[in-house]
């Protein structure tokens, strides 16, 4: 059982959740409710309250105003009856009950004088013009006048006091208004509040009930003296007074209408308490009641809850065995609602998925063994068996089309009744029939007679299938074979299958074989491309490799030997650029058939890419076998071989090694084959060389030469010496050439020529080239800055840095970097730039354009011709020291030193003579018409520093020059 809601309604979070909504949604509009009520109720009584207080305060000053108006009316009468002489004026008035009897008369004198306290401006003004004046206040105002100077009874309390002037006498008399008849009418409003009167504006407190409490009065006068009560007829305010609140109301009366007097305050007040009795008794009902709501809306949550997630309990109880494979789980459900159409289709999908996940876990084990063997036979015999499992079939076979023979078929059968190993058969097909019918139908649903047309499913009727379903096998989109499912009952319809049968997979198994036929078919072509070359049908590089690791390891176990013949055809690209790379190719071809022909049966023949072979040779080879199988393959490839009516003769390069017992790789023999067949390049070509060790030692040098060189160019560990060159006429100073110079170059390095001939081989003579201008042109700009007037320096430059792009380019940034200008410099080249063609053409006329000087070095050894030196930009030719050095002497060597400097000077050319070591070798120059020397005997080639001083020393007079023709 899992943690839900079967036992308790609040387990699960949901419901806990569901519960808070359903309380919280019950709960908030009640609370909102009651507040807005409690609110209500509040503002209604405080109103109602306000109102009341405020009625009872204007009641009660009406009551009072009229009581004074009454007593005044009064007053007049007995005046105007009774003279204020007469005796019986104080028995006149007390017996009226309005008035005490208390009566005093005064003069007008007297009262002009003002010796009646209270009588003072206006109110002595209106007392004297026949108004009436009402007098309150806390003592009588007959204390100050009394005859005995006695306070008068009942001083202690206030008074109420009514002036008025007798006209008849002109004496003013003042009548005590009786208190007891004045106030009170105050207790008849003691049932509705307290009362109390208060002289405005001085807030002395005139009279009040009898209920207030000590320090009430107090606390109201000093909120009216301040005026906090605002406007008094209209708002309720309320007074703290010895932690008691209480309301309170006033209403102010003015009675300067009748008397000349300030206005009356009544003020009516009530404890907070008793105005809110109720309201306090109703605050206890709404907790009662919200308590109650609560609890009814929490029982009816829990009771809803219980009996809604209970169900969803179960179907999560049931997902999770789903989850953990277990598809027997069943959900029944006995509500008649929603819930119970869920279990039932859940139950459903839980019968459905059990049922696809058979099938996937066999069409998974299908795949495994589609991928993992590698016979068809073996698949089939596996996959057959487990057709049942994947479409609930009776039996299976597999008809799959001979490729030799469209006409003809194998079949594979699994019928459980007549055991699991059957043979297979062989089967008339027609293939052309099945691709029109599978055209019309992708499915066939054969049955009876149907079954009986087609005799490659003969034995599945035989066995008791009531309906076959046939499925193409495609290859290519070609119908390869045919797969076979025997049904012994209709559940092979689809339309009358089960809902809960899962999907029909016959389909996807077809597609899976289909897959597999293709990939073994395919899988030939792939091996046979990864393995052979698609030009010539031999064996690649990557399948020699193997070959040769497996006869190496198996001449070390046996101690036995073999051999690899490194084939590499000569002017191979001579063939491409000439005729075209089609016909390259259809040599090559004829190539590879003529090697394989030089070859025994066990040896291997591989292309190693472009126009490179190799044979492998296998146990027990002799020297001379090895001799032979070479010889054959140079008389083979010897004979012409014609291609788009063009015969082309083809020579190759050979180099054999020896594997054996020892401990060499395979990258060492590579290696050795290699350096063999170098070598017999180097020796000519069209030639046989077997590998010996000491080509390996010199290979290795040559490596070491080129890592060395590489070295030098990236720290710059060259330098440049400098030979001058001199006028033959007069022996000034004509210019230098700058010699490079390898100081720290191994100890085997002969001289320049040899590490300049490996930079050419490896291309780093273009880095060293552009150092060597760069420096040589910085070198004569700070010689001529330190006053060295050198014409011009000399730079040689190979032919594959002159053809190099950009070099023009290149050139014109060093000059501009270093100040010098182009006819400063002049550029040497050999004569095997001509053989580069119309790309040195356009160098040397990019070369001119700019103002570069050019000079042909070593004229005479090469093949140059005075073409040459007509249609190319040339300034000056350098005859080479190999025909300096037999003159004088060697007449055939003096005329053709003549014949050049004739020929140069013919088409306008400098004649520079190198090698010059002997003074009859510069007297027969200079005799000859020369123009400069350069050699041993003017001075041997000097660093920069040596240089600057041989020039700085270097002054020749005419006389001089004489001495040194002399010798």
């Amino acid at each position: 059982m899992i943690r839900g809601v079967e036992n308790t309604p609040l387990q699960s979070r949901v419901a806990r959740r569901l519960f808070v909504v359903f309380v919280l949604c019950s709960l908030l509009p009640f609370l909102a409710t009651a507040s807005y009520a409690l609110l209500e109720i509040g503002r209604v009584s405080d109103e109602s309250d306000s109102a009341r207080l405020g009625y009872t305060a204007k009641s009660y000053a009406l009551e009072l105003s009229g009581n004074l108006v009454l007593a005044d009316q009064a007053f007049q009468a007995i005046m105007a009856e009774t003279s204020a002489a007469s005796g019986d004026l104080a028995e006149r008035f007390g017996r009226r009950v309005s008035y005490t009897g208390r009566v005093q008369v005064f003069d007008e004198a007297r009262v002009r004088r003002r010796d009646i306290p209270g009588l003072e401006g206006e109110r002595l003004g209106a007392v004297l013009g026949g108004g009436a004046v009402l007098l309150l206040s806390p003592a009588s105002p007959a204390t100050s006048v009394a005859p005995d100077g006695a306070a008068p009874e009942g001083a202690a309390r206030v008074g109420a006091w009514l002036v008025r002037r007798q006209e008849q006498t002109g004496a003013v008399i003042m009548a005590e208004l009786a208190i007891a008849n004045l106030w009170g009418t105050v207790d008849e409003f003691a049932d509705r509040a307290s009362l109390a009167v208060y002289l405005a504006p001085a807030t002395l407190v005139a009279h009040s009930s009898g209920q207030a409490a000590p320090g009430v009065l107090a606390a109201f006068a000093e909120t009216l003296r301040r005026g906090n009560t605002g406007q008094a007829s209209r708002r309720m305010s309320v007074v703290q007074v010895a932690g008691q609140d209480y309301h309170a109301r006033s209403f102010d009366y003015p009675l300067a209408q009748n008397f000349q007097a300030p206005a009356l305050r009544v003020l009516a007040w009530e404890p907070v308490r008793s105005a809110t009795a109720t309201l306090s008794t109703r605050q206890l009902v709404f907790p009662a009641l919200m308590l109650a709501g609560v609890l009814l809306a929490a029982w009816l949550a829990a009771r809803q809850l219980q009996r809604q997630l209970r169900p969803l309990d179960r179907l999560i109880a049931a997902t999770r065995r789903i989850a953990a494979r277990d598809f027997d789980a069943v959900v029944r459900i006995e509500s008649n609602d929603e819930f119970r159409e869920l279990g039932d289709a859940f139950t459903g999908m839980a019968t459905a998925l059990k049922r696809e996940f058979a099938a996937v876990e066999a069409m998974a084990e299908v795949d495994r063994l589609l991928l993992e063997s590698r016979g068809l036979e073996t698949v089939l015999d596996a996959l057959l068996p487990r057709m049942s499992r994947v479409v609930d079939c009776h039996s299976a076979s597999v008809t799959l089309v001979d490729p030799m023979s469209p006409d003809r078929a194998r079949v594979f059968e699994y019928v459980p009744a007549l055991g699991e190993s059957l043979p297979v058969r062989r089967v008339a097909f027609d293939a052309e029939q099945m691709r029109e019918r599978f055209a019309r139908e992708p499915v066939l649903e054969l049955q009876g007679t149907q079954i009986g047309e087609f005799g490659f499913i003969s034995s599945l009727a035989d066995c008791g299938a009531r309906r076959v379903r046939c499925l193409p096998l495609r290859q290519d989109s070609l119908i390869a074979g045919v797969l076979s499912l025997g049904f012994d009952a209709d559940d092979a319809d689809p339309v009358s299958r089960p809902a809960d049968a899962g999907r029909d997979h016959s389909g996807e198994l077809a597609d899976r074989l289909s897959v597999a036929l293709s990939n073994l078919a395919h899988g030939d072509a792939l091996y046979r491309q990864a393995h052979f070359d698609s030009l010539t049908g031999l064996p690649n590089r990557q399948f020699f490799h193997k070959r040769l690791r497996v006869d190496m390891e198996s001449a070390a176990v046996n101690g036995s030997q073999g051999a690899l013949i490194y084939i590499d055809l000569d002017n191979f690209k001579r063939v491409n650029d000439t005729a075209g790379h089609a016909s390259g190719d259809e040599l090559l071809r004829v190539a590879a058939q003529r090697l394989g022909n030089c070859c025994r049966g066990e040896d291997l023949v591989a292309r190693l890419g472009g126009d490179e072979f190799a044979i492998v040779v296998r146990d027990g080879s002799s020297a001379v076998e090895l001799r032979q199988i070479a010889d054959r393959v140079l008389t083979a490839l010897a004979a012409p071989i014609r291609v788009a009516k063009r015969e082309h003769l083809v020579s190759a390069s050979i180099g054999i090694t020896v594997f054996g017992a020892g401990d060499a790789t395979l990258e060492q023999v590579l290696k050795h084959a290699d350096i063999a067949m170098y070598r017999a390049k180097d020796s000519g070509r069209n030639r046989v060389v077997f590998f010996e060790p000491e080509m390996n030692a010199r290979i290795e040098a040559r490596i070491a030469l080129e890592s060395g060189l590489q070295r030098a160019l990236q720290e710059q560990m060259f330098e440049l010496y400098y030979q001058p060159i001199v006028s033959a006429q007069d022996w000034r100073l004509a210019g230098a050439e700058a010699l490079l110079r390898w100081p720290s170059a191994p100890a085997n390095v002969a001289g320049p020529a040899q590490f300049i001939g490996a930079a050419e081989q490896t291309g780093l003579i273009v880095g060293i080239g552009e150092w060597a201008l760069n420096r040589a042109c910085s070198q004569l700009r700070d010689w001529r800055a330190r006053g060295l007037a050198l014409p011009y320096v000399s730079v040689n430059v190979s032919p594959r840095q002159l053809v190099e792009p950009g070099f023009a380019a290149m050139l014109r940034r060093t000059l501009e970097r270093c100040g010098t200008q182009p006819r400063d410099l002049l550029v040497e080249i050999t004569e095997g730039v001509f053989a580069e063609g119309e790309a040195a053409r356009a160098a040397l006329v990019d070369l001119a354009q700019l103002g570069v000087r050019l000079a042909i070095d070593d004229f005479g050894t090469g093949y140059s011709s005075l073409g040459y030196l007509r249609t190319f930009p040339i300034d000056a030719v350098k005859i080479d020291r190999s025909f300096i050095t037999d003159i004088p002497g060697n007449e055939s060597a003096e005329k053709l030193v003549e014949t050049i400097i004739h020929m140069g000077q013919g088409l306008n050319k400098v004649v520079i003579a190198e090698g010059v070591e002997t003074p009859e070798q510069a007297r027969f120059l200079r005799q000859a018409g020369c123009d400069s020397l350069q050699g041993y005997h003017i001075s041997r080639p000097m660093p920069a520093d040596g240089f600057a001083a041989w020039m700085q020393n270097y002054r020749i007079a005419p006389a001089q020059a004489a001495a040194r023709d002399a010798g």
